[in-house]
């Protein structure tokens, strides 16, 4: 998630679905989200539209998911 009018890590926090949020440069932060959150990114935009965050950009990062599946994976063949 990237604004320009950045709220409070909290903030962030009390969206229904967000399980962790953090900071990773001033206007940008990484968003941890509840499995079956399929309307996350509609839940953020209004979030956004309704705190005066200036939305700028919001972006899954899928590869992460990859990533954790292989893992997984992985663990049960060993």
């Amino acid at each position: 998630l990237r604004v320009d009018n950045p709220p409070p890590v909290h903030e962030l926090k009390q969206i229904t679905g967000v399980a962790q949020a953090e900071y990773i440069t001033t206007n940008q932060a990484r968003i941890w989200f509840s499995n079956g959150q399929d309307d996350i990114a509609e839940k953020l935009a209004g979030a956004a539209l309704e705190g005066g965050w200036k939305l700028r950009e919001i972006s899954f990062d899928k590869h992460l998911l990859d990533d954790i599946f292989k893992e997984l994976s992985s663990q049960r063949i060993q």
